[in-house]
């Protein structure tokens, strides 16, 4: 199986094979390559350039792709897939503007469908480099949410958490088991990303002395994100894949994302 996670400058290419043996302790064997995008190539050429210079993605195989982008939700008793299309687009001015192709996945946890788009040239020049192969889509965010929705609600009412990524912070805020807020904000710095996780908080009537903060991911910024936001709060918890996985190799490769991780070890 081949992963590929796109953002808006990389793309993370991962080829998994996932153990043969069911036992525990087997392990599958994980290949993952970061490909920085050149602006003005188009994303099939991109993924061109990716492939020629790494053998091993040159094969047509099945291909999974996690896309890290919009997202709006929709509680499953009002979902009617027969608006997906309208509803995103009405949400995101750009998605009026731009083909866009709309998908959905569903969060059982929640009760609650997801809504994600892919540009359609996007979707086009992976359908034209993998034809042959299997494609599916799934947002980042809702594998996010059905892990944190998983999380033992009953110590802490009030929790936010803040999904450091490159450029980006992903904060999906819960009351217990509930989920009330869940917002990506575009950072530059760590300074940023407190102030957009302490607004929403105060939006939501949230306390942060009564809060729980909870950051995870694994690039530059998120230490720098947990430190500053244990200036104002007394609870702000760092959390890895290990917490979740305990110790398999994957958890303590440097760079797979918090989101590829959790698909990998689904």
């Amino acid at each position: 199986m081949l992963y590929l996670r796109l953002e808006d400058h990389k793309i993370t290419i991962a080829d998994y094979t996932r153990p043969a043996s069911v036992d525990a302790g087997a392990e599958g064997v994980l290949t993952l390559v970061e490909h920085v995008m050149t602006p003005t190539l188009s994303l099939r050429q991109n993924l061109q350039e990716a492939r020629r210079q790494h053998p091993l993605f040159q094969q047509v195989k099945d291909v999974e792709v996690i896309v890290n982008g919009p997202v709006t939700l929709v509680p499953v008793s009002e979902y009617d897939d027969s608006v997906e299309d309208v509803l995103f687009k009405s949400c995101f001015r750009v998605a009026s503007e731009v083909p866009y192709r709309v998908l959905a996945d569903v969060i059982p946890q929640l009760r609650t469908m997801l809504l994600f788009g892919v540009r359609q040239s996007v979707s086009d020049g992976i359908g034209v480099e993998f034809q042959g192969g299997n494609i599916h889509y799934t947002s980042a965010t809702s594998l996010l949410l059905r892990q944190f929705a998983q999380h033992n609600a009953d110590a802490q009412r009030c929790r936010v958490y803040v999904n450091c990524r490159d450029r980006y912070i992903d904060v999906a805020a819960f009351i217990e088991r509930q989920l009330v807020a869940c917002c990506p904000y575009e950072v530059s710095c760590a300074s940023d990303a407190v102030y957009y996780v302490l607004a929403l908080s105060k939006a939501l009537g949230f306390v942060p002395s009564e809060t729980l903060y909870i950051t995870v991911g694994n690039n530059a910024t998120v230490q720098e994100i947990t430190a500053m936001l244990r200036r104002f709060a007394p609870s702000v918890r760092r959390h890895t894949l290990g917490d979740d996985f305990g110790t398999r190799p994957i958890t303590q490769h440097p760079a797979v994302p918090f989101d590829l991780g959790l698909m990998l070890l689904a």
